[in-house]
């Protein structure tokens, strides 16, 4: 019921109560347990809140959780969170990208290094060199549905990492999707 609770502050963008994902690992668990829970439970509501036409019925619900990790004891939860008295659609439940803008800018600069002593010469004198250091990186300009603009810079080497942990995301929600429950909502 903790995380039911805490899914359904998130969906109402109410805040929620101090102490309350302490609450919620010390009835589930570990920390990881818990976070699995609430981000299966988050994605079931979602789910079943787009899809106002297909009711859940707690015999129904069952036969499709019997794979997901949810314990039984929520399912009863999730289905009075979805089709009870606290229903609650929202729209607009996060902002949304309107417009992406982006450009890569090369920061051209010079670096003056002093390497070791200069083989050339019989004396010992320092090696001066002035090179060139070619810097790129990631300029973006995001437009949200609400007029605000964010504008940030993203080196090549965080952008690629952040194509990798979206890519892996986007995989997983696949896998998520795939479930039966999802099958049936949609």
């Amino acid at each position: 019921m903790i995380c039911c609770s805490l899914a359904l502050d998130s969906i109402k963008q109410r805040p929620t109560q101090d102490g309350a994902l302490e609450e919620a690992r010390a009835v589930i668990g570990s920390y990881q347990e818990t976070y699995e829970l609430y981000s299966e439970i988050m994605r079931m509501v979602h789910a079943c809140l787009q899809s106002p036409q297909h009711p859940l019925t707690l015999d129904r619900l069952k036969t499709q959780v019997k794979d997901s990790k949810l314990p039984e004891v929520t399912w009863k939860d999730l289905i009075t969170l979805v089709n009870g008295e606290q229903r609650y659609c929202a729209n607009t439940f996060h902002l949304k990208l309107e417009k992406l803008r982006w450009r890569i800018d090369v920061t051209i600069s010079s670096r003056y290094d002093i390497y070791g002593v200069d083989q050339r010469s019989s004396s010992s004198s320092l090696v001066n060199v002035l090179s060139r250091v070619l810097e790129p990186c990631l300029l973006l300009e995001m437009t949200l549905n609400n007029g605000r603009k964010e504008v940030f810079e993203v080196s090549l080497a965080k952008f690629h990492q952040m194509r990798y942990h979206v890519t892996s995301l986007l995989n997983q929600m696949e896998n998520i999707e795939k479930r039966k429950l999802f099958k049936s909502a949609t």
